[in-house]
């Protein structure tokens, strides 16, 4: 799933409009891993050193930029 974004940081974060419309839809990812593989897609200028977690959100698996493709789970 190809998720938009405002920012994210390279722990798999995501910085997101504030509805929390992926989170909820996707809750069942914190309790086991892919499928389906969450991708962020952004521009590089987007990146944060670090975003504050949530008990609530879920963690990318990558981010993809103009500039790279950066895997965030193993």
């Amino acid at each position: 799933m190809l998720l938009p974004l405002l920012g994210f940081d390279r722990r798999g974060g995501r910085l997101g409009m504030g509805g929390g419309y992926y989170d909820r839809a996707f809750a069942f990812r914190r309790d086991r891993p892919a499928p389906p593989r969450l991708v962020g897609i952004g521009f590089a200028c987007q990146e944060l050193p670090d975003l504050a977690a949530e008990s609530w959100d879920v963690a990318l698996d990558a981010v993809a930029t103009e500039a790279a493709y950066l895997p965030i789970r193993g």
